[in-house]
């Protein structure tokens, strides 16, 4: 293989780590969205789309919800109801939530835009696959958000 092609290659995987981890930096938010609010059908609209121009509206509209979720969190963390190790648990959750950027927009759009439509349908159907399977951080996060809503 010529070192031109190699290069090529080598860009290419580089590019598709980049896609897959934007995916699993939106996947995070989500779980974190689900597990407070449990909004499936964010994930849903997410998951579904089979239309780029529809997959950038579903995350847009997750992400318009991010300021709330995060004032939830944030209430979560100060309230005296709330243990040691579950403040570490939020604070994780917390840093989910704020760690989706425009630069993994930018990915995920710019990625799925230059693919073709198995590649979207993929790549939506990962992040909703990872959005529903909990790590064990979302699923301590809506034990406590549960326990907090029963008071």
């Amino acid at each position: 293989m010529s070192s031109e092609s190699s290069e090529h290659v080598q860009e290419g995987v580089k590019t598709e780590e980049k896609l897959f981890e934007a995916a699993k930096a939106l996947s995070q938010y989500l779980s974190v969205l689900l597990a407070v609010e449990y909004d499936i059908d964010a994930i849903d609209r997410i998951a579904k789309a089979r239309r780029l121009e529809d997959f950038a509206e579903g995350v847009y509209n997750a992400l318009r919800r991010r300021e709330n979720l995060v004032q939830k969190i944030e209430e979560a963390l100060r309230s005296d109801k709330v243990t040691g190790e579950e403040k570490d648990t939020l604070s994780k959750a917390l840093g989910a939530t704020k760690r989706f950027s425009s630069f993994e927009a930018d990915t995920l759009v710019e990625q799925l835009r230059s693919g073709n439509g198995a590649r979207l349908k993929l790549v939506v159907s990962y992040i909703g696959m990872r959005a529903l399977a909990f790590t064990s951080t979302e699923h301590r996060v809506r034990e406590i958000f549960d326990r907090l809503r029963r008071g």
